[in-house]
């Protein structure tokens, strides 16, 4: 991430305005601009209204008990364009979409939707970032990390051709080794390996390793180390544990053949098998990125979000279908851009204590203290102890200040 945001366009303030500045390298020449868009989705409800109202004394507002009926958002935004739209060959696109989530409704949003979705808006975002790379940023949710439906996954597959549940995989090629008797040497040739058989059914792992020459009579469809995910893709490391001291130095558990499940998803194709996200980005010829876990704070559209919801809260009539008018007239422009600015860049300066080895309130304060700039002050990193003492003190004076007005409050009461 560092590198990307190296070639990407920054925005300074220069007397209360935001300025792009272009990407240079060491020798001041300009580099091919780097933009990154990043992705997330947002639940809103009808029923939403501010929590805290102004109200005559003795008077009390009604609002409603449920949340109401909701709709999702699901969008890719940019620092450049905030959400944007166009035409693509004579349709007109967006970088975001609706889905009323819900049993009785669309269903529930997940992988397959996102993919459709990548899909259809893939010319877009060409259009709008021409000459640059674009990378796509994503969550790291469990779900963005799915394989597509016909991709090779050795768990999914029976030992036996067949099966009730069993998916129809893609075919793939494989290394098969021959044998020249003339000069009794070998050589690697690439072949197809279809996986489906004759009858159309797909080939379980059983018929696939045989095809590859690795079947062991004595194989089990998964052995007890692969299911406790111990060295499950290095079984040679077995050996390091305790457990395993005084196992024969030639066990089949020490090897690749430990299991048939094993053996297969540590062959080449299966190891190189990409996610569903990451096979559609490259086919548009797009980077992929994940945040960390956990950290939304590094995700500048969570902001974007909250603005959303703020704004929604204040005008919220309790009706739905208001409250997705205006919803759309917000995505569509009423989110000022330089809130997209601003907000990545703030980003930007929490990924840079990150890296300098800052946390917690430590991190918050930093970046607050040098929100002007837009990139964390490298001496940040040899003046830690400083700063530590600076926010510990401003702690202190907080700390006191409030126990203060407490008393005072008691005192007049």
């Amino acid at each position: 991430m560092a590198e990307l945001t190296k070639r990407s366009v920054t925005y300074v303030t220069v007397e209360g305005e935001l300025i792009a500045e272009t990407p240079v390298n060491s020798n001041g020449e300009k580099v091919k601009v780097v933009v990154i868009i990043t992705h997330d989705e947002m639940t809103v409800y009808s029923n939403e209204c501010r929590s805290c109202v102004w109200m005559e004394n003795g008077k009390q507002k009604m609002v409603k008990k449920t949340k109401g009926k909701s709709i999702m958002v699901s969008g890719f935004c940019c620092d450049c364009h905030g959400f944007f739209s166009g035409w693509v060959d004579g349709v007109f696109l967006k970088s975001y979409e609706f889905f009323e989530a819900g049993k009785g409704r669309d269903g529930w949003y997940n992988n397959d939707d996102l993919v459709k979705f990548l899909i259809k808006i893939a010319p877009l975002i060409r259009s709008k970032h021409p000459d640059m790379d674009i990378v796509l940023a994503f969550d790291n949710s469990m779900s963005h990390h799915k394989k597509a439906p016909n991709a090779l996954d050795a768990t999914a597959l029976p030992l036996r051709d067949g099966g009730k549940n069993s998916r129809r995989m893609r075919d793939t090629k494989i290394m098969v080794e021959r044998f020249n008797s003339s000069d009794r040497s070998s050589t690697l040739e690439e072949k197809a390996q279809k996986m489906q058989n004759e009858a159309g059914e797909q080939k379980g792992i059983k018929t696939i390793l045989i095809e590859r020459r690795l079947w062991v009579g004595t194989m089990l469809l998964e052995c007890q180390e692969c299911k406790d995910d111990v060295f499950r893709m290095d079984p040679n490391k077995r050996k390091e544990l305790e457990e395993f001291k005084d196992a024969d130095p030639n066990w089949i558990g020490f090897t690749d053949k430990c299991c048939a499940r094993g053996c297969l998803r540590r062959q080449d194709d299966f190891r190189s098998q990409k996610e569903w996200l990451a096979e559609e980005c490259e086919k548009a010829h797009f980077q992929i990125i994940y945040y960390p876990k956990y950290h939304c704070e590094l995700n500048y559209i969570e902001s974007i979000w909250a603005y959303i919801k703020c704004k929604l809260r204040r005008s919220c009539t309790f009706n739905y279908n208001s409250m997705v008018e205006r919803l759309k007239s917000l995505l569509d422009g009423d989110v000022p851009l330089e809130l997209f600015q601003k907000t990545a860049r703030c980003c930007q300066r929490m990924m840079d204590g990150y890296r300098m080895g800052l946390k917690g309130p430590l991190l918050d304060y930093a970046s607050k203290k040098y929100r002007g700039h837009r990139a964390m002050p490298r001496f940040v990193t040899t003046e830690v102890n400083n700063l530590q003492k600076e926010f510990e003190e401003k702690m202190r004076l907080k700390r006191e200040r409030k126990l203060g007005n407490a008393r005072a409050a008691k005192a007049t009461s």
